[in-house]
This record gives structure tokens, sequence and C-alpha cells, in this order.
């Protein structure tokens, strides 16, 4: 199993996005794999034992969705890795293509065997521990977003700009800001429980925001900047307007 081409790029060339610039030449595939294979060790945020029990009491009351686009999971793992879980999984071609986080999945994402913590986590820590507390044993199984340098890319800052791109965003966040919770609500339109996105907001904040993403140029925009994180932390919405 070849890739379909090689990548002889350097990313440390000081472009303002280089996260995007790997991403793109990234190779990705989603599957379900044991969370003993993802290394929890390096969190991107402290320990919060009180969000872990927030969402192991979500997952009894509204189930665990962890194959749709907000709820999984992104690692990182090595290249020559990926390719032997996936020959074994009876795999071809492992493609090369942008990060895209709008992705829904087929029901027949595959299953792939890693050996333990090889797949470094970049962001999600909390919903998996709440996992573990909540699957029993044997069930213990998450949806990943499988990230890897690709052959021929050799610069070692490419996967500390993953990390630094990942741990930006905290999908279930507690104390989320304007910008997040409006990246997420365009993330979770039209999803069921996009509707706790808004409940995050002020009435006021609510009525302004329905007011501006009837924009359809504005809506546009702001759909284009989903995929980077570290652009929504600093927004407050009544600066929008």
């Amino acid at each position: 199993m070849s890739p379909q081409h090689q990548h002889n790029e350097s990313f440390t060339s000081g472009t303002p996005y280089l996260e995007a610039k790997c991403l793109n030449v990234a190779y990705q595939l989603s599957a379900k794999v044991k969370i003993s294979a993802i290394d929890l060790k390096y969190p991107s945020r402290a320990v919060d034992e009180n969000n872990i029990r927030r969402l192991r009491d979500l997952f009894k009351t509204e189930g665990c969705r962890y194959s749709e686009p907000l709820h999984r999971v992104p690692v990182l793992v090595e290249w020559e890795s990926l390719k032997a879980s996936a020959v074994e999984a009876g795999i071809d071609q492992i493609q090369s293509e942008a990060f895209n986080p709008f992705a829904h999945l087929s029901s027949s994402t595959p299953l792939l065997r890693f050996p333990e913590e090889s797949l470094r986590c970049l962001h999600g820590h909390h919903r998996l521990w709440a996992a573990l507390d909540y699957f029993p044993q044997y069930d213990q199984y998450w949806v990943v977003d499988i990230i890897s340098k690709p052959p021929g890319v050799n610069d070692p800052q490419f996967d500390d700009i993953l990390i630094n791109y990942f741990g930006s965003t905290f999908i279930n966040s507690q104390n989320m800001t304007d910008g997040e919770i409006l990246r997420h609500i365009l993330l979770t339109e039209g999803q069921p429980g996009s509707g706790r996105c808004w409940a995050r907001l002020t009435r006021t904040k609510m009525i302004e925001l329905r007011q501006m993403l009837r924009s359809e140029p504005f809506r546009c925009v702001l759909t284009r900047l989903v995929p980077i994180p570290g652009l929504w932390v600093g927004i407050q919405l009544g600066n929008l307007t």
C-alpha cells in the first residue's frame, strides 16, 4: 500500500496557516479503535473530575454517539503503524485529504487494531475518561479521526503544529467563549442536540446572532473559518454587529 504521492514540503517557513498546510497533506482515516490504544497521558488542559462526571451522566441520559463529528476524537499516529493496521483490516489505500470536521461516517466505519497507547490523543481526553467509566470493559471503543504525517515530510515541527492546533479547541468545554459557541453552532446546525449550543448564549446575543446568520455572505465567510479553531476564541458576538 503506497501513498498516492510524496510530500517534500517544509512547514517551518513561518506562513500564517501552518496548521492548514499540515492538515491538507496529512493522511487521514476515521476508524473505531479500543480506547486502550489511545495515549491519554498528555491532556491539553488540567483534568476536571466534574467535567468527567458531567459527560458520564450525559452518556447515561442521551446515549454516547461517538461516531458523530463533534464527538469523535482526533489522534496522531506514526505512518508505519497506521499502514500496518490498515493492511490488517483489508484497507488497500489511505487517502491524503483536507481535515473535515463536518464529515459524517458511513455505517461501515472500519475497526482498526493498534498497540496500547500508540495513538496520541489531540483533544477529547475528558470524554474518553468518562467513556472508560461508563462502558463495560468488553465494549470500551471510540471512533477517532486518525491523522498521520505522510512519507516525505520530515519536518520535526509537523506533529507539534497539529498538537497545538487541536489543543486550541475543546468541544465539550464548560467555559466556552462567544466565538467557540458560534463555531459549534455552525458545526452542529441541523443535527440532533444543536439547541444546546444556542442555549449557552444570552437572549440578546441569541437574537443578534440569528439576525447576522440571515446574511448568506456573512454565513459563508464564517463557515470557511470553522476548520481553524484558534481563530474563534477571542470573538465576542457584540463586536460582530
